[in-house]
């Protein structure tokens, strides 16, 4: 059995903390306005929604199982990832990010980040994807693995003329 926690609740919550019940592999906050969010007890967790909050942070890193992460929406100025390489799919669009490094998410084959502050996206390490949606950024520079090969679909509208290259 898979034990899911769904949550809808339309007050404003300032944090939550996931103490109980760490052996869920799925979360769901979405839509809840929290500011705070203290996953470290949900080691299991494979599966996180909480888009549509006010999150200014989010650690992630007792989450090494996390293969889906969908964050869009908040306010997070950071995103760091490097403790999940297991994620598949990271969608995190609507947020203010002027970085994310995803050199090591290997297995990643699904990223949205429109509508953040990027200005380059280094996608050297990520020879997975199939899918990129980076539209309404600032970035110049896309870096791909050397096989020099654009994932199957590149969404990059709305920035300025991006240039390709493969890393060194």
């Amino acid at each position: 059995m898979n034990p899911r926690l769904i949550c809808f609740l339309p007050v404003l919550l300032l944090g939550l903390s996931c103490n109980r019940g760490a052996n869920g592999t799925y979360f769901e906050c979405s839509g809840w306005r929290l500011t705070n969010l203290d996953l470290s007890a949900k080691t299991h967790l494979t599966e996180l929604y909480c888009e549509r909050n006010r999150l200014t942070h989010l650690d992630l890193s007792a989450n090494t199982n996390l293969t889906e992460l969908y964050c869009d929406s908040n306010s997070l100025t950071n995103l760091d990832l490097s403790a999940n390489a297991k994620l598949k799919y990271v969608y995190c669009p609507d947020n203010k990010l002027d970085n994310l490094d995803l050199s090591a998410n290997t297995n990643l084959t699904y990223l949205d980040c429109r509508i953040n502050h990027l200005t380059n996206l280094d996608l050297s390490a990520n020879t997975k994807l199939t899918c990129v949606a980076c539209g309404g950024n600032r970035i110049l520079e896309i870096i791909v693995a050397n096989t020099n090969k654009l994932p199957a679909t590149l969404l990059y509208s709305g920035n300025p003329v991006i240039r390709q290259r493969g890393s060194p």
